[in-house]
C-alpha cells in the first residue's frame, strides 16, 4: 500500500479540482508491494532531454530518496541549526553549569540526572530522598525528576559528570523532538521538504526553545508524541503486526510517563478525544478501521500503566497535599498565538508596546503566528471533504479550549469564565499548566503544514503560493523562538572548594550543611556534582512541593533577622542537626553581617565562605542580647 493510499483510506476523501490523485514520490518504506505502478508526480521539476542516467547515478538517487538517508540528513540539518542559532556557546562549555545559572530549576534538573542511577546503584528508593530537605527528606514522585532520561544518560553522567550531560541533553532535546516530527510527517506524506520543515516547527517552537534556554529539559524532551503518531501510520500502512504495534506503543507511552507525567496526562485527555474524533468521522467504509485502531490503543495504554505500575501505584499512595496550582495562572492567552515577543516585533513600535504590556510570566511559550494559522485555515478551505484534515483542525481547536484552563482570556482586558473550566479541578489535573497543551497543538500544526506543502497541483503558480505561505509560517515561528543573541560564555564557574575538592578538607561524608548562593539551587549542584558526598538542608524541586527558594524557610527568612526569624532560625539548625554553612562568595556581603550578629565565625576559602555551626545550636546555646528576651518565646 502505498503512503498516498494510505491518506486515502484514512480520510476516505478526494482532492480538490486542482490536486490529482498522486502517490508522493520518495517513501520506497510505506510500500507494501513493490510493484504497483508509482504515478508522476504533478509537483516535480519536468524532465529534461538528456542521456540516461548511469547505473551509478541512479543507485545515489535510490538512496537519497530512502526514508534511512533522508532521516540521517534532516538530523544533520537539524543539529546543524541547533549549533549555529541557539547552544553553540554549551558545547563550548560543557561542563560549567551556565544555563540561566540565577533560576532554580536546571541545577534541579542536573541532579535528577544524578539521582537516579545514585539512588538505583546504592539501592535507595529514587522517589523518595534523605539527601535534601533535611530533616525529613523530599517525595521526588510527583517531582519531574525524568527517570527514563536520566537512566539513558547514566553512562556519560558516570563519565564526564552531571553537568557535561545535563548541557548534552538541552543541546540534544529541540534537534531529536524536530526529528522525530519529521519522521512521522513523512511517513504520513512521503516527502521530505515539507516534513523538513514540518520538523522544525514542531521542535524548535517558541514552547520548545524558551524551556531549551531556561533549562528544563523536561518540557523541552518532546520526541515521544511524534513516535506515537508514527506508530500509528506505521501500522495504518500494514508495516507492524497488531502484536507489535501494542508492544512498541505500550513502551513508548511508558517512556512518555517517565520523561514528563504532564504531557502523559495530556496525551491520555485527547488521544480519547481523537480516537471518538475519528470514529465520528470516518463513515461507514473506515469505521472498523479506526475502531480496531482505537481497541488496540486502549490495550497499549493498559499495558503501558502494567509497565509504569511501581511508580504509579507509589505516586497515587504518596499524593501530596500542596501539590495544586492555580490554572488561571498558567493558562493560554489566546493573543499569545499571534503576538511575538517584545525583542521580535521588528521594529513595530505598536506591536512591541501591546507585547510588553501582555508579558506575562508563563507568557510566549505559545506563539504560532498569524501565517501558520492561516495554513491551517486554507487546508481546511481547500481540502474541505478530508477526513483528515478536519480531525486536525477539531483536535487544534480541542487543543486550545482546553488551554485555556478555566477562563477564556483575549488581550489584556478582555476575559469570560468558560464552562468546562472545572475539568481542572480533577485530581491529576490541578496540578497542571493548560497553557503546555500547545505542545500538542504544535505538532498539530506542523502535520498540517506538511500536508499543505506535499499536496499536488496542476499549477505552478498555486504550487509557489502554497509554498510561500507555508515558509512564511515557518519562518514566523523560528524568529519568534531562536534568541536574538545567545550567549557565547560560559557564566556560573563552579567555586573552587567545590571543583577542586577541597570540601573534603572541611566537610566529613554525610554531614548536614545548607548552602547559601546566589545561583538557584546551589547545595542540590553542589551536592550531585560531588556524588552526594553531603547533605543538604533545603533544595527545590517542584514549585507546588517546596518554596520558592532552595533554602530551607527557617534559613530564608533569616534575611529579615527578627526575634521570631532567628528561633526558627535555632530550632530549624537543632532539629536538622545541620553542622555547617556554606556562603558562596557573591552572597557573602549581606549573610557575613547576619551570621556575624549569630555569633558565628567564618573562614574564606575557594571561593566560599564556611561557617561551621557551634555544638550549642544543637541545643542550650545562648542568644546574642538583642534576640535573648524572646529566645523561648513560640
Amino acid at each position: 500500500m502505498t503512503t498516498r493510499s494510505w491518506r486515502d483510506n484514512f480520510d476516505g476523501a478526494e482532492q480538490v479540482p486542482e490536486a490529482p490523485a498522486d502517490v508522493p514520490s520518495g517513501d520506497s518504506g510505506s510500500r507494501a508491494d513493490q510493484s504497483d505502478p508509482q504515478p508522476a508526480d504533478a509537483t516535480a521539476e519536468p524532465a529534461i532531454a538528456g542521456p540516461p542516467a548511469t547505473a551509478g547515478t541512479a543507485g545515489i538517487r535510490r538512496r537519497l530518496r530512502s526514508p534511512l538517508t533522508q532521516g540521517l540528513i534532516a538530523l544533520i540539518v537539524y543539529l546543524a541549526g541547533n549549533t549555529v542559532f541557539l547552544t553553540h556557546a554549551m558545547l563550548r562549555h560543557l561542563g560549567t553549569p551556565e544555563i540561566a545559572a540565577g533560576s532554580l530549576d536546571p541545577n534541579a534538573y542536573i541532579w535528577f540526572l544524578h539521582w537516579w542511577p545514585y539512588a538505583l546503584s546504592h539501592a535507595l528508593n529514587p522517589l523518595y530522598s534523605r539527601q535534601i530537605g533535611l530533616p525529613g527528606g523530599l517525595n521526588l514522585a510527583w517531582a519531574t525528576t525524568m527517570p527514563a532520561v536520566s537512566v539513558a544518560l547514566a553512562p556519560i553522567t558516570a563519565a564526564f559528570g552531571p553537568v557535561a550531560a545535563f548541557n548534552l541533553l538541552l543541546f540534544i532535546v529541540a534537534p531529536l523532538s524536530a526529528w522525530t516530527a519529521f519522521v512521522a510527517t513523512r511517513r504520513l506524506t512521503g516527502k521530505f521538504w515539507p516534513a523538513l520543515l514540518a520538523g522544525a516547527v514542531y521542535g524548535f517552537s517558541s514552547y520548545t526553545v524558551n524551556h531549551v534556554t531556561t533549562g528544563q529539559p523536561n518540557l523541552s524532551f518532546n520526541i515521544w508524541l511524534p513516535l506515537i503518531v508514527y506508530l500509528i501510520a506505521v501500522w495504518r500502512d500494514g508495516k507492524l503486526r497488531q502484536a507489535s504495534f501494542v508492544g512498541l506503543m505500550a513502551v513508548v507511552l511508558a517512556l512518555q510517563f517517565l520523561t514528563q507525567m504532564e504531557v502523559s496526562v495530556q496525551i491520555t485527555i485527547l488521544g480519547a478525544a481523537a480516537v471518538l474524533l475519528g470514529l465520528a468521522l470516518a463513515g461507514r467504509r473506515h469505521f472498523a478501521t479506526v475502531l480496531r485502531l482505537a481497541v488496540l490503543l486502549a490495550i497499549a495504554y493498559v499495558a503501558s500503566l502494567v509497565l509504569v505500575s511501581p511508580y504509579l501505584i507509589y505516586a497515587i499512595r504518596h499524593y501530596p497535599a500542596s501539590l495544586v496550582r492555580q490554572p488561571r495562572l498558567y493558562s493560554l492567552n489566546l493573543s499569545y498565538l499571534i503576538v511575538p515577543k517584545v525583542t521580535q516585533t521588528f521594529g513595530l513600535t505598536p506591536l512591541a508596546q501591546y507585547a510588553h504590556r501582555l508579558a506575562p510570566a508563563i507568557g510566549f511559550n505559545c506563539y504560532v503566528g498569524i501565517p501558520m494559522l492561516l495554513v491551517l485555515a486554507a487546508l481546511v478551505i481547500f481540502n474541505a471533504r478530508t477526513r483528515l484534515v478536519w480531525l486536525l483542525a477539531a483536535l487544534f481547536v480541542l487543543d486550545l479550549a482546553l488551554a485555556v484552563g478555566t477562563i477564556l482570556r483575549v488581550g489584556v482586558t478582555w476575559k469570560a469564565r468558560v464552562p468546562w473550566g472545572a475539568i481542572w479541578s480533577l485530581p491529576g489535573l490541578r496540578s497542571g499548566e493548560p497553557a503546555r497543551l500547545i505542545l500538542i497543538g504544535y505538532l498539530v500544526l506542523a502535520i498540517a503544514l506538511a500536508i499543505w506543502l506535499s499536496a499536488p497541483v496542476r499549477r505552478r503558480s498555486i504550487q509557489v503560493a502554497r509554498w510561500a505561505l507555508g515558509l512564511l509560517a515557518v519562518a514566523a515561528i523560528l524568529a519568534d523562538a531562536i534568541p536574538a543573541r545567545p550567549s557565547d560564555h560560559a557564566t556560573s564557574v563552579l567555586p573552587p572548594f567545590i571543583a577542586t575538592g577541597e570540601y573534603k578538607h572541611y566537610i566529613e561524608p554525610g554531614e548536614p550543611i545548607v548552602v547559601v548562593s546566589g545561583r538557584g539551587n546551589a547545595g542540590m549542584l553542589f551536592q550531585s556534582v560531588t556524588d552526594f558526598y553531603m547533605r543538604i538542608g533545603g533544595g527545590f524541586i517542584n514549585q507546588s512541593l517546596t518554596p520558592r527558594t532552595d533554602l530551607p524557610r527557617a534559613v530564608a527568612n533569616l534575611a529579615r533577622p527578627d526575634q521570631k526569624h532567628v528561633l526558627l532560625f535555632l530550632r530549624y539548625m537543632r532539629s536538622a542537626g545541620i553542622t555547617a554553612i556554606v556562603v558562596e562568595a557573591d552572597r557573602d556581603p549581606a549573610w557575613t553581617r547576619i551570621f556575624s550578629l549569630l555569633g558565628l565565625h567564618g573562614t574564606r576559602t575557594g571561593g566560599v565562605i564556611f561557617y561551621p555551626v557551634p555544638h550549642c545550636f544543637s541545643g542550650g546555646c545562648t542568644l546574642p542580647d538583642r534576640y535573648r528576651s524572646r529566645q523561648h518565646a513560640t
